[in-house]
C-alpha cells in the first residue's frame, strides 16, 4: 500500500477518555439493535405489513445519518490527522467563477420556484444538486419567477446544500440556464444568475430540476486527492464504529 493510500490509525485509548465516547457507544449499539429488529420484521413481512417496515427503516436511516455526523465531528475534534485531511478537502473545493448549469423540470405550476437544493460531488468531480423544495410566489399566473441568487455550503465530503436568497421576475416565461459564483475556504457558496433561456414547454411552466457543476477544473490531481481523502475518512469512521461496538 502506497503512502498516499495508508489508512489513518486511530488513538483508541485516547478517544475513549473523551466524555462523548459513552454516548456514541450507546447510540451505535442502539443502531445495531434497530438493524436486527428491521431484519426480523422483514422476515415476517406478511404479518407486519409494508408501512410498518417503511416507518422503521425511515427512523433507522435518520438515526444512522445523525450518528455518522456525530462521529465525523468527534474525529475532527479529537484526531488531528483526520481533521487535517477534512480541512484539506475544503481547500481543494475552493473555486472562483464556478458554473452550475440548470437542468429544467418537465412541468411546474405558474409562480412556482425552486427554493432548496441538495446534492454532492461525485468521484468524477461532477456535482448534481437536486431541488428538494418547491415554493409558490403567491402571484396568480405569474409568467416568470426563479432564483436570481443562491447561497449555501459544501462540506469536506462534497455534500452541497443551497437555498434561494433572491428571486427574479419577468414578463416572459424564462428560466435560468446557468449560475456563476464562488466557493470559499470555509465551504460557503454564493451563486448569481448567469444566463436565462426561453423555457415554456407545451405542457406549461417549468422550474429547476437540478444544478450540475464541474469541480477541480484543471486540477485532476486535486480531484484524486479529494477522493482519496474521503476514502481515508470513511475507513477511519468504520474503524471507530467497530471499536464502539466492541464488548469492552
Amino acid at each position: 500500500m502506497s503512502e498516499k493510500k495508508k489508512l489513518l490509525g486511530l488513538p483508541i485509548s485516547e478517544l475513549k477518555s473523551d466524555g462523548q465516547w459513552a454516548n456514541l457507544k450507546a447510540n451505535e449499539q442502539e443502531l445495531k439493535r434497530l438493524e436486527a429488529e428491521i431484519e426480523a420484521i422483514e422476515n415476517d413481512f406478511a404479518l407486519v405489513g409494508f408501512f410498518k417496515i417503511r416507518r422503521k427503516k425511515r427512523d433507522f436511516l435518520g438515526r444512522e445519518q445523525e450518528q455518522f455526523e456525530n462521529l465525523d465531528l468527534f474525529l475532527r475534534k479529537n484526531h488531528k490527522p483526520y481533521k487535517a485531511i477534512a480541512e484539506e478537502n475544503l481547500q481543494l473545493l475552493v473555486e472562483k467563477k464556478i458554473k452550475f448549469r440548470v437542468k429544467p423540470s418537465r412541468f411546474a405550476l405558474s409562480g412556482e420556484y425552486a427554493n432548496h437544493f441538495f446534492g454532492r460531488v461525485a468521484s468524477s468531480g461532477r456535482s448534481q444538486v437536486k431541488t428538494i423544495e418547491i415554493r409558490g410566489s403567491g402571484a396568480f399566473m405569474e409568467p416568470s419567477v426563479y432564483p436570481a441568487e443562491l447561497s449555501g455550503k459544501i462540506d469536506h465530503w462534497g455534500n452541497i446544500r443551497l437555498k434561494t436568497e433572491r428571486l427574479s421576475r419577468g414578463l416572459k416565461a424564462m428560466l435560468p440556464k446557468s449560475y456563476l459564483g464562488d466557493i470559499d475556504e470555509n465551504g460557503k457558496i454564493k451563486l448569481k444568475l448567469d444566463k436565462t433561456d426561453w423555457l415554456l414547454s407545451y405542457m406549461g411552466w417549468r422550474t429547476i430540476h437540478s444544478l450540475e457543476g464541474l469541480h477541480f477544473s484543471g486540477n485532476k490531481k486535486g480531484g484524486r486527492t479529494f477522493s482519496d481523502n474521503k476514502d481515508k475518512m470513511y475507513s477511519a469512521l468504520q474503524e471507530l464504529k467497530k471499536e464502539l461496538l466492541s464488548a469492552q
